[in-house]
C-alpha cells in the first residue's frame, strides 16, 4: 500500500491533476463566500470555477457583487502564474534529468 501511494504521489500527470482539482475547490469556496444570491446555491460556484477555467468566458453563472467582480476579473491571471511555475517545474525536469 505504501509503495501505491509512493508511486502514485510522485507521478507527474497526477500531481497536475490534483492541483487543477484543489484549484478549482478553492475557486469555488471564493466564490461562495464573496458572492449573495444564485450563484452560491449548491454547486454552482464550484461549475463557476470549472466552466471558468476550461473555456473562454463564463457559462450561466457570473459574480456580480463588489466583493467578487475583482476575483471574477483576475481569475484568469491565477491561472497564468500557476502555468507558469508549472512549465519552470517541468523545464527544469527536462534540463536536470539524467539520461
Amino acid at each position: 500500500m505504501r509503495l501505491w501511494l509512493k508511486t502514485l504521489i510522485s507521478n507527474r500527470f497526477f500531481q497536475v491533476s490534483a492541483g487543477i482539482l484543489i484549484t478549482m475547490v478553492i475557486g469555488g469556496l471564493v466564490i461562495q463566500v464573496l458572492e449573495t444570491g444564485e450563484i452560491t446555491e449548491g454547486d454552482t460556484p464550484f461549475w463557476w470555477a470549472i466552466v471558468t477555467m476550461t473555456t473562454v468566458g463564463y457559462g450561466d453563472y457570473s459574480p456580480s457583487s463588489p466583493q467578487g467582480r475583482p476575483f471574477r476579473n483576475n481569475h484568469h491571471v491565477y491561472w497564468y502564474f500557476i502555468g507558469v511555475f508549472t512549465y519552470r517545474f517541468n523545464i527544469f525536469d527536462i534540463c536536470c534529468s539524467e539520461y
